[in-house]
């Protein structure tokens, strides 16, 4: 246990000692913690996409079922940019039966102030995982906000 939880579980369990509450504590873990979580939040964002999917496909009836007909199907997604170049990781059953596929990297702000900034681009499916339920997609794009993958070898646990 940390010495702010077990602080916090004190305190808790105690009440705030006489003139501990007015003391100067400058530091507040769960600001900090906040702070950290909208930071992540905001770098994190603005690697996300939208992913645009027009096909054809087998209906389902939502019983497992499927028709035998093909019709056609439009789907929408997200994918998240894993390199500044352009490659994209999304959900192989968002581009599935896809014979065009778009995607929207910047999306519609809610701040009044920045105008729309949305940019549309042609994707191309570089390989699909059925079984991890992956797919890459490439556009044709440079400098774009990415997410790198992490490896978990590298981390320490605190």
């Amino acid at each position: 246990m940390t010495i702010w939880s077990m602080t916090l579980v004190v305190i808790l369990a105690l009440g705030t000692p006489a003139g501990f509450a007015q003391s100067n504590v400058t530091r507040n873990p769960v600001s900090e913690l906040s702070a950290s979580i909208r930071e992540l939040t905001v770098r994190a964002s603005q690697s996300v996409v939208e992913v645009s999917v027009s096909g054809y496909a087998v209906p389902h009836d939502g019983t497992g079922r499927t028709s035998d007909q093909v019709s056609r199907q439009r789907s929408i997604g997200s994918g998240v940019l894993v390199d500044s170049s352009g490659s994209i990781m999304t959900n192989a059953h968002v581009i599935e039966g896809a014979t065009t596929v778009k995607v929207t990297l910047g999306s519609q702000s809610t701040d009044s102030e920045r105008p729309d900034s949305a940019r549309v681009y042609d994707a191309r499916i570089m390989g699909v995982d059925h079984d991890t339920d992956l797919a890459l997609l490439s556009i044709d794009a440079a400098k774009l906000p990415s997410l790198e993958f992490g490896n978990s070898d590298r981390k320490s646990v605190v």
